[in-house]
């Protein structure tokens, strides 16, 4: 599956880790946060959220994914609970 270019996820995964390994994290990370796709903000703050622990480069790149999904309405359940 080519997804360079189709999403902002794996655009951004791309400049920083090239397409092979950006694509290889993508389907990593969406397993292990049980997603399917990633159309909308709340798909992309999931994934953003189990990007993050990876740390390093994948911490960095997990929180600027964060911060734009939050932007584009996205949800985060653990602010939610917290409130």
């Amino acid at each position: 599956m080519n997804m360079i270019g189709r999403d902002t996820v794996t655009q951004k995964l791309a400049q920083v880790l090239g397409k092979k390994t950006a694509l290889d994290v993508v389907a990593k990370t969406m397993s292990e946060a049980g997603l399917e796709k990633l159309d909308c903000a709340d798909d992309q703050l999931r994934f953003a959220n189990a990007l993050i622990p990876r740390g390093g480069l994948y911490e960095a790149v997990g929180r600027a994914l964060k911060i734009q999904a939050i932007l584009n309405g996205g949800h985060d359940e653990e602010r939610i609970t917290r409130v």
